[in-house]
């Protein structure tokens, strides 16, 4: 910089009345070193000015002073290299906002940014690590110092107690958080988002550095089982046809069923009362695959003229419900702790309680809300949400859980028997139908991966299970082709029909960690962790087949 011309200089003009916080600077040669007078107004070398260039940044500030210290005639080459550089700077600028403003791309990035921002809220609510949110009830309350009185116990109880709470509901949501994206990746690849939620629940439970990450206490973990089961009964409520139930039969539902029974008893040796659970859930389709697949179908035109997706549809829902229905049976018949007679009998009262209150409560919604009311389909869903999750909630706690799953069923079939004729369009299932998607799913098949833990499995069990599920298949496609034959059908959609029911999914994964939980320290419980292994990889082969 010594070496330059002194007489020549560069002057900021900061005009006052335009705007004085934003000088002007005016380079007069690339040679000259720059100068700040900022009290000149008016510049006397004008005539010298070889460029004039007006700089409202500091890095515009800084290019200039590089230019002007590098002679015209030493530094052309170097000053010509500057420029290409800024042109490709310009170019990965622009490929970059096109990046940013791809749809796909964008969504994540959205979707990224809420998510990290939901996370710090609540780590930051329940005053958390950042890093290690999740930490042992023994380290949380190491701070203590060893009670010495029956009011320092109680405290020190109640503080774990409180920890305990609040480790499976941070749990839950970061497992919530995390199988959210993944499954929405698993549908870029033509695979159901069904896959990687599972898949997320399993890698928290068996990878090494993430085994240890979460805690979910038994009770939150029922908890939150119920609350999406009750979104699965709402649904299948809702896409019941009360003709079409009389008018399609459960036959191939019943040949599955009682082929997987047999031969979980007869030739594998499972326990009678088991033998049944594994024929009620394992014979189950699953209807979170299988439905958005027909209803694409449906909205290109296939089978438009035979009726082809309407019967798959009301099949996938008389298909659940008939398995609900059996297991529910079932399971009051064989986890009792009183006299079997006490218990049909109490059964039988409590299914015609039950049909009573869901046909009487589906009836009274009809008059809610008002016609002209505002937001009438928000109230709707909310109102069938709240009552259907009070009906479980509460026959839980009563010891009858049966009754809340056969009348939230039922009061939803009545319910929207008359919101159709009003509803075209049927929001209050598109409501529904989101809250599976980003919500009750990512609970449902997380939690059921996070209770399968491959370092306890053996070779003979997966043997067994997939030897069951094989015999089951085998026996649902032969009577389903058969029995699809006389209803005016191509050979190709019988085809399609026979494999529509073939995806196991829902049920599987709400109802076989129930009986996991009933069975826990008793005889069958070796028995129950064979159905859910089954269960767990009946999901995994079976979901993908959903969508041929």
């Amino acid at each position: 910089m010594s070496s330059m011309k002194q007489d020549e200089k560069v002057i900021i003009q900061d005009d006052a009345h335009n705007c004085p916080s934003i000088p002007a600077l005016i380079a007069t040669s690339f040679g000259t070193p720059i100068s700040t007078h900022e009290t000149n107004c008016v510049s006397n070398n004008a005539n010298n000015i070889r460029e004039k260039r007006s700089l409202t940044y500091p890095m515009d500030r800084f290019s200039i002073a590089l230019e002007s210290s590098v002679p015209v005639e030493t530094g052309e080459f170097e000053y010509q290299i500057s420029i290409v550089t800024g042109k490709n700077s310009a170019k990965d600028k622009n490929v970059l906002i096109r990046l940013i403003s791809y749809k796909p791309v964008n969504l994540v990035l959205a979707s990224a940014i809420i998510f990290f921002s939901l996370y710090i809220t609540f780590v930051s609510v329940l005053q958390r690590n950042m890093i290690h949110p999740i930490k042992h009830q023994e380290e949380n309350i190491s701070w203590l110092e060893i009670p010495r009185s029956q009011t320092e116990i109680a405290a020190k109880i109640m503080l774990s107690q409180i920890d305990l709470h609040i480790n499976s509901a941070l749990s839950m949501f970061i497992l919530w958080l995390a199988a959210l994206p993944v499954g929405s990746l698993f549908t870029l690849f033509r695979l159901p988002s069904i896959i990687g939620v599972l898949l997320t629940g399993i890698a928290f439970k068996n990878i090494p550095f993430m085994n240890n990450l979460l805690y979910i206490d038994r009770v939150w973990s029922a908890l939150f089982r119920k609350a999406a089961l009750t979104v699965i009964l709402m649904r299948a409520g809702m896409g019941l046809d009360p003709i079409t139930v009389f008018r399609l039969g459960i036959i191939s539902t019943v040949c599955e069923g009682g082929a997987i029974m047999l031969a979980a008893h007869f030739i594998f040796g499972v326990s009678i009362e088991m033998s049944i659970l594994f024929g009620t859930i394992l014979s189950a389709t699953g209807p979170a695959v299988t439905i958005p697949a027909i209803l694409d179908l449906s909205k290109k035109g296939y089978g438009s003229g035979s009726g082809l997706p309407t019967a798959i549809l009301a099949s996938c829902t008389i298909d659940n419900m008939t398995c609900i229905a059996a297991y529910t049976v079932a399971a009051a018949l064989i986890f009792t702790t009183v006299r079997l007679t006490y218990e049909i009998a109490m059964t039988f009262t409590t299914t015609v309680i039950s049909v009573v209150a869901g046909v009487i409560g589906g009836r009274i919604l009809w008059v809610f809300p008002h016609e002209g009311s505002h937001h009438r389909h928000f109230i709707r869903g909310s109102l069938l949400l709240s009552v259907c999750l009070a009906l479980n909630f509460g026959t839980l706690a009563i010891g009858s859980p049966s009754c809340g799953v056969i009348s939230t069923v039922l009061l939803n079939m009545v319910a929207t028997i008359r919101w159709k004729k009003d509803n075209a369009k049927f929001k209050e299932a598109e409501a529904l139908a989101l809250m599976w998607n980003f919500f009750a799913m990512q609970i449902m098949f997380g939690l059921i991966g996070f209770e399968f833990d491959i370092r306890n499995m053996k070779l003979q069990i997966v043997l067994k299970a997939v030897s069951i599920i094989v015999i089951g298949q085998v026996a649902r496609i032969l009577c389903g082709f058969f029995l699809s034959f006389g209803c005016g059908w191509h050979v190709s959609e019988h085809f399609l029909i026979t494999f529509s029911f073939v995806s196991k999914a829902t049920l599987q994964a709400a109802l076989a960690p129930q009986v996991a939980d009933k069975c826990t320290g008793l005889a069958m419980f070796h028995d129950a962790v064979l159905l859910r292994t089954a269960c767990v990889l009946a999901i995994f082969f079976l979901a993908p087949t959903g969508l041929n």
